[in-house]
């Protein structure tokens, strides 16, 4: 009677285990036409009055760079630390072309336009323009979007840490040949970030110990380091 329940429960994981690698490899994320969008976007129009923004995260990131292209074409660039601003004398000299070149900004360094957003792996190039004296300004962070949250609001990035917990099957073969011991093993895994929680299947076969291919279940921890 035992063995028919541990037959029927190894049964029961492997068919959930197969339906799930199927639907995960039919899934949306795997084709490229969902994830960039190649037709006419869908466009709703509401009224002004039902827009509300997302109020900034808990945390603030700041650049690791500011590159600020003056209306008199030269490139200046700040290497921060710790502080999305310039040093006096810059601030000085910028107010000055500023206020020549238009009268009517106070402060040269706020800028109110989107230009360009560069993602490349984990590294964040946003470009605003000052609407008045074409002022360009880029602000460059590293980011981690495998762990975080990011919201961009009131000329600022900010940050909340993901909760990572997601269902993965999985498949797994191994072999170790000083002792000829073969494992096979499937089943679901619960990833949160730094541990995965493995329950499944396993299939091995130890010639040194028996000549017939046995079974079992499989309860494992994993723990990464990244």
């Amino acid at each position: 009677m035992k063995e028919k329940i541990k037959s029927l429960v190894i049964l029961i994981l492997l068919g959930i285990s197969i339906y799930l690698c199927f639907r995960i490899w039919q899934g949306p994320g795997n084709n490229p036409k969902t994830i960039n969008n190649l037709g006419k976007p869908d466009t709703v129009y509401l009224p002004s009055q039902e827009y509300s923004k997302v109020n900034p995260y808990r945390d603030e990131n700041l650049p690791t760079q500011v590159l600020i292209y003056r209306n008199n074409g030269h490139e200046h660039q700040i290497i921060l630390k710790g502080s999305d601003s310039t040093d006096s004398t810059d601030r000085i000299n910028t107010l000055s072309l500023s206020s020549t070149t238009n009268p009517l900004i106070s402060d040269p360094l706020i800028f109110d336009s989107i230009s360009q957003i560069i993602l490349k792996n984990n590294q964040l190039e946003l470009t605003t323009k000052n609407t008045l004296d074409s002022t360009y300004k880029i602000r460059k962070f590293k980011i981690d979007p495998s762990k975080y949250n990011y919201n961009w609001v009131d000329n600022k990035l900010t940050y909340n840490k993901r909760i990572n917990l997601q269902l993965v099957p999985y498949i797994k073969g191994s072999y170790r040949p000083f002792n000829k011991l073969t494992d096979l093993n499937a089943g679901i895994s619960l990833e949160t970030g730094k541990f995965n929680y493995n329950l499944g299947f396993n299939l091995f076969y130890y010639p040194n110990l028996s000549n017939k291919v046995g079974k079992d279940l499989e309860i494992s921890i994993t723990y990464k380091f990244k």
